[in-house]
């Protein structure tokens, strides 16, 4: 059984979603990513499949992908802000 509050998060969620989907807010693609990250794709991508395996053995995939995208929707504004400067 999901907590009460669990609908109104969702609602919220989505309402900023659809809000960022008409934004002029700027987000990196996965050559923006390679340029934030550098050499070190290889690492977070590693990391990451690690990650998910641990979390596939604990049955907390569903809640582990949400957090990795809820970090890229948090960060990305703020990382394609930095690689846009000159």
């Amino acid at each position: 059984m999901l907590p009460v509050y669990v609908p109104t998060v969702f609602l919220f969620l989505v309402l900023i979603l659809a809000f960022l989907m008409v934004s002029r807010i700027p987000y990196l693609n996965l050559d923006g990513l390679k340029q934030v990250l550098g050499k070190d794709v290889k690492l977070v991508v590693f990391t990451l499949v690690i990650v998910l395996i641990l979390a596939g053995l604990f049955r907390k995939v569903g809640t582990t992908v949400f957090t990795i995208f809820l970090v890229y929707l948090i960060f990305s504004p703020f990382a394609a802000k930095r690689l846009a400067k000159p």
